[in-house]
């Protein structure tokens, strides 16, 4: 049977997707060693109260996980942290003020696309686009999807200590250097899924930003 083609949804802006790109990775990294926390945990506007990360399950309505949340990380204290010194400037203060500020829209729309905007701009996006598997970002999803998830509780007894996406970038990588018929499929079907995760989280922050 085949799967029903989603909706197009528009491509991010070139600045929201370089914006998203910016505060899922450097913006975050760059509050985390900054001085000036005491500010963003005053000003709502500058920091969530909770983002969503691999970590706590996130569950649908039928109890099934699809998501991992935990404290957001980037919430320093307004204790001064000799070992770096580092103050933000206007501009990156006034930009992760606006990209969080969205992303806490967002997460308050629809929980799961804060987690799929997060996985597939953050640091795990970052390492399936870098990758060699030729699955892109969409990679970092495919922990999310049923059939990811379906692969994920068939893989080994060794593997059972790696993190649910571990486990399917190592299926990924084995399966660029050893193909199999059987996984290929798989992984298709994956990718496929978490093409369809990725269009409704996009389709989520347009309306966010429609409304603002």
């Amino acid at each position: 049977m085949t799967e029903a083609k989603p909706k197009p949804v528009p491509p991010y802006s070139l600045r929201d997707e370089t914006d998203l790109l910016w505060y899922h990775g450097q913006g975050q990294t760059a509050f985390e060693r900054s001085t000036m926390g005491g500010m963003l945990e005053r000003a709502q506007q500058f920091g969530m109260d909770k983002m969503v990360w691999p970590r706590e399950p996130v569950l649908n309505a039928a109890g099934a996980t699809i998501g991992w949340e935990s404290a957001i990380t980037a919430r320093p204290t307004a204790e001064t942290k000799s070992i770096s010194g580092y103050v933000p400037d206007d501009q990156a203060l006034t930009r992760y003020a606006h990209v969080s500020s969205l992303m806490l829209l967002v997460e308050r729309s629809d929980r799961l696309a804060a987690t799929v905007i997060g996985l597939f701009f953050g640091e795990l996006g970052n390492r399936w686009a870098l990758g060699t598997t030729g699955h892109g970002r969409h990679g970092s999803l495919y922990h999310l999807t049923a059939k990811g998830q379906a692969l994920v509780a068939a893989t080994s007894a060794d593997a059972i200590q790696m993190a649910p996406h571990a486990r399917i970038e190592v299926l990924a990588i084995t399966n660029k250097a050893q193909p199999k018929e059987a996984r290929s499929e798989a992984l298709a079907v994956c990718m496929r899924q978490a093409e369809r995760l990725e269009q409704q989280a996009r389709a989520v922050w347009h309306e966010v930003r429609a409304e603002v």
